[in-house]
């Protein structure tokens, strides 16, 4: 995949083929190039834009209900500051599993049914919730008995 870099937006332009050698270089702000960087081949199969998420999306929770634990799968469409926790039905915060800059793509988080301070909650509903790039989307999971 070809990344472009504009300041702290981050934007994908063009795709890469597989078993094809490519050399990146910097280009500064001017348009001056910078250094090279060692030649790498592009990984089997056509590698493109299309394969970033479009949108920003919970995937799968799975299992769901869980016990003791689950995987919290999102998409985000841009590189931006994410922050994803989880909160009882009465919205406080249990847990706090990502607050920090992710790159575009899919990613995948475990929990592991424990607050910020490693004790084990109950059974009940939870609320997931995932702030990226502006947005907002919240998620309900369960955890059994």
């Amino acid at each position: 995949m070809i990344a472009i870099v504009e300041g702290d937006r981050t934007t994908y332009s063009g795709a890469l083929t597989a078993g094809q050698w490519y050399t990146v270089a910097a280009l500064g702000a001017g348009g001056e190039m910078g250094g090279l960087a060692t030649p790498v081949q592009a990984p089997s199969g056509s590698i493109g834009v299309s394969d970033l998420p479009s949108v920003l999306a919970i995937g799968s929770i799975s299992p769901n209900p869980f016990n003791p634990s689950t995987r919290i799968a999102f998409d985000l469409p841009a590189r931006s500051h994410v922050e994803l926790a989880i909160y009882d039905m009465r919205g406080r915060l249990v847990k706090g599993l990502i607050g920090g800059t992710m790159e575009a793509g899919r990613h995948e988080i475990d929990w592991n049914g424990r607050d910020d301070d490693g004790r084990q909650q109950s059974a009940g509903v939870y609320l997931m919730r995932l702030d990226a790039g502006g947005e907002t989307r919240t998620a309900k999971m369960v955890m059994a008995k």
